[in-house]
């Protein structure tokens, strides 16, 4: 026992270090996730209509909609996913986890479109809800919605499924990947649309909060091709 302890104790600090590594990653991912958010709510306090901004606190919930629902979806494909991916990860595995990645999927698309369906149909009914105080600006708040709320309800779907990928890239445990592939997308397409929407006063118009989620958008597009894959990358990787 004497002999094995030091091989114990070598163990024990490797994964340790493993998992601040790991952490770090989820860390940095994190922060370039809530930075586009930060810097987006930054671009709409400073559109010439005031009323942007509201608008844009009602947006960023209506954006996160499918959340609800897929994050148990991608809960379920952490936990049975890491459970294939930590036993062998043999051809059986494998084969396991590519099937439950393509039901998740599959339900994860329905959720996005289910919602994205409800959000057209439901438009003036989901807006009321959040504009149901009188003001002075209520109509500006409400026409700042209407400008942006074909654009909500389309991009549902890949929300949506970048939600349950996030989980089946977890399962993988593609830590590194993922910070790579968020810092990749805020960085390399958001920030830069962003700063091209404000040079050519696409910002000082007053569909200017349109701009803000068709950078958002484009941003998870990319998301959901880098996460589309890895997955498929891990799948074909033997362990």
């Amino acid at each position: 026992s004497e002999l094995e302890s030091p091989l114990i104790e070598q163990g024990s600090e490797d994964n340790f270090w493993s998992f601040v590594k790991d952490g770090s990653s989820m860390l940095l991912r994190s922060l370039a996730l809530q930075s586009s958010f930060f810097v987006a709510a930054i671009v709409a306090a400073r559109l010439p209509d005031p009323e942007a901004l509201a608008a844009y606190g009602i947006v960023v919930q209506l954006w996160m909609l499918t959340s609800y629902l897929t994050d148990g979806f991608a809960n379920v494909g952490t936990m049975l996913g890491g459970r294939l991916y930590g036993e062998s990860w043999g051809l059986v595995s494998r084969l396991l986890f590519q099937r439950m990645t393509e039901r998740l999927l599959f339900i994860g698309c329905l959720v996005g479109l289910l919602f994205s369906v409800l959000l057209l149909a439901l438009e003036d009914e989901i807006i009321s809800v959040f504009t149901m105080k009188s003001s002075e600006s209520k109509a500006k708040v409400i026409g700042q919605l209407r400008k942006v709320w074909s654009l909500i309800a389309v991009v549902q779907p890949i929300n949506s499924l970048v939600f349950v990928l996030d989980g089946l890239i977890y399962a993988l445990q593609k830590f590194d990947y993922v910070r790579n592939l968020m810092v990749f997308a805020f960085a390399v397409v958001y920030s830069p649309l962003l700063i091209s929407f404000q040079v050519t006063g696409f910002f000082d118009a007053a569909s200017g909060l349109v701009f803000i989620w068709l950078a958002k958008s484009a941003m998870n597009f990319v998301r959901l091709l880098g996460l589309v894959r890895g997955v498929a990358s891990g799948l074909q990787c033997s362990g």
